[in-house]
């Protein structure tokens, strides 16, 4: 990256607690500038050790993102998904109360299968046999709901946190706003 790109997009916004790299790529693409696909770069991220630490950091990111104005680019999909299998759990009560355990199916449906998809996306870094994969699907699917109820609740910290106390300005629109 050339000095003056970063200069013209006034660098990562300081004010956010994270999203400012999203933030920051997000200025850079506004600006004209373009990214390219490096084939050869790598990158390590790593997850927290424990699925508690994990919730934690991911609650601190749910909320950060929210308040820099990036819901849609993360939790809109997430609480839309948690919103349709909550009017299922709710026709399912009212139609048939025995059939209770349909959301709860299609709940762990629908986490096994992004779980299957993120594998396959990862299947050429992170190749596996059958046996592995299968306890990596476990895992990523423990992850994945960890992951969304950090993000619910971030949400649900933003209402009250921020929304309903009448703080319509996110950090970023109060901060630096470039």
């Amino acid at each position: 990256m050339r000095r003056e790109a970063w200069a013209k997009v006034k660098g990562f916004p300081e004010n956010l607690r994270s999203a400012e790299d999203l933030i920051f790529m997000d200025r850079l693409e506004k600006a004209g500038y373009r990214a390219v696909f490096e084939p050869r770069a790598l990158v390590y991220w790593r997850l927290r050790s424990t699925l508690k630490s994990t919730f934690k950091r991911f609650l601190v990111y749910s909320l950060n993102n929210i308040r820099a104005g990036l819901f849609n680019q993360w939790q809109s999909r997430i609480l839309f998904r948690y919103a349709l299998l909550l009017l299922i759990f709710a026709a399912a009560l009212v139609v048939r109360p025995s059939w209770f355990w349909l959301p709860i199916a299609l709940w762990l449906l629908m986490l096994v299968a992004r779980a299957i998809v993120s594998i396959w996306r990862n299947r050429n870094c992170y190749p596996g046999g059958l046996l592995r994969n299968v306890r990596r699907i476990l895992m990523v699917t423990a992850i994945l709901a960890v992951l969304d109820a950090a993000a619910i609740i971030g949400w649900v910290q933003w209402l009250f946190l921020d929304a309903f106390r009448g703080s319509r300005k996110t950090p970023l629109e109060a901060g630096d706003g470039a």
